[in-house]
């Protein structure tokens, strides 16, 4: 995101992570340089990734080092069931009080076209609960989300509208939240998934290092032209 950008979205900017560690896959250049430039950032994790009590905890500590890393305080557990996650009353109202809480004036949620389940059931009831929390209909709505971006973690998003490039020093942030999860590591390679899906997008999309990819899922800013892929 630009300066130019940042200026016309004064507010906080809103994470819904389906999983931790699906924020510095997706979007941790862009958390870390928003960060930097003093932009309050707020994490939420829908679920805990694992499924024993002892697991948990280890992943929850793994995401507040990971969100140190980005020069993020806010982060908070909604503690939803792994794996269990459906777009329903009960994950859309939580997120909504979110949405009514925090007041962002940025959303960011996984793609649409993400195939994991988790992650799917986090981008419909997301972007639903940033209608209904600032909607006209509902008494005392909060103020209107400006900017809702969708980030990709395990599927890319083919022919991404929005590519956003990172400096070196918010690539070193994410490699380092990335680390932070060291078992994501030990099972799934996340930090070499994380550092080439940025150099691709940097490369190929951006003319720059390593950069991360969006879709605009809502947006009533004018975006530069400059950083738009059509």
């Amino acid at each position: 995101m630009t300066d130019a950008m940042a200026s016309r979205l004064s507010g906080p900017i809103l994470v819904f992570a389906p999983h931790p560690d699906d924020e510095v896959l997706g979007a941790g250049g862009l958390l870390a340089e928003q960060s930097k430039r003093g932009a309050r950032v707020h994490i939420v994790h829908v679920t805990d990734g694992e499924f024993d009590g002892r697991a948990i905890e280890r992943r929850r500590v793994q995401a507040r080092d990971a969100a140190e890393c980005l020069g993020v305080a806010e982060v908070e557990f909604l503690g939803f069931a792994t794996r269990l996650l459906r777009h329903e009353s009960e994950l859309l109202g939580r997120l909504r009080d979110v949405v009514v809480r925090v007041r962002p004036a940025v959303l960011l949620l996984p793609h649409a076209q993400e195939s994991d389940q988790d992650h799917a059931a986090v981008h419909l009831a997301g972007r639903e609960a940033a209608f209904v929390a600032t909607s006209t209909m509902v008494a005392n709505p909060a103020p209107a989300v400006r900017l809702i971006l969708g980030y990709e973690v395990w599927s890319p998003i083919n022919r991404p509208p929005l590519v956003l490039p990172f400096g070196t020093k918010a690539a070193g942030c994410k490699a380092a939240a990335a680390a932070a999860y060291m078992g994501e590591i030990e099972r799934l390679g996340i930090a070499k998934a994380a550092g080439g899906l940025a150099t691709y997008r940097g490369c190929m999309f951006a003319g720059s290092e390593q950069a991360e990819a969006f879709t605009i899922e809502h947006c009533s800013v004018d975006l530069p032209s400059l950083i738009l892929e059509l």
